[in-house]
């Protein structure tokens, strides 16, 4: 009989912050990966970005091209099939994407290393829910790394330098 994925409870992360990070770790060491269950995103903002996303990757190839960066490597914006190759294949991937980051103010000093996003003017809302979805994203993925440092006997906010402004 084989035995799914069992998921990690987010919300065991404020009652029993060393069960959870337990937990987490076991998931990383025997999987590879986590299923993360309960997570607090919430689900009207998951929902605006499926829609918006589904809106714009309805839209024929050419009009989708219009925000894409030549030569941007997919950090930012729409990159189309047949662009990425995983390392050491022979044929490009079979899949699109859209790539945003963290918005970064004028003059930091990341911006000659990051791009800005790019935001599709036509689709209403868009902007605002991936943005918001995106910090909720961030906010959620520091609390799981301060979870991974716990596990691997590290302080909590390990990570918090070296992912707070990329």
């Amino acid at each position: 009989m084989t035995r799914g994925i069992e998921a990690v409870d987010y919300q065991r992360w404020r009652s029993d912050a060393a069960g959870f990070s337990s937990d987490l770790g076991a998931s990383f060491e025997r999987y590879g990966f986590a299923v993360i269950a309960r997570h607090g995103l919430p689900d009207d903002l998951i929902a605006a970005c499926l829609a918006g996303f589904k809106a714009f990757f309805g839209w024929p190839a050419a009009a989708k091209l219009r925000y894409h960066l030549p030569g941007g490597g997919g950090a930012r914006g729409y990159t189309p099939f047949g662009i990425e190759t995983a390392k050491g294949a022979e044929h490009h991937d079979l899949k699109e994407f859209w790539h945003v980051g963290r918005e970064l103010p004028a003059g930091h000093r990341y911006r000659k290393f990051m791009p800005d996003n790019l935001w599709i003017g036509e689709i209403e809302g868009f902007r605002d829910s991936t943005l918001a979805l995106w910090e909720a994203f961030d906010a959620l993925g520091r609390e799981l790394l301060a979870a991974i440092a716990m596990h691997l006997g590290l302080p909590p906010r390990w990570f918090d330098e070296t992912v707070g402004e990329g």
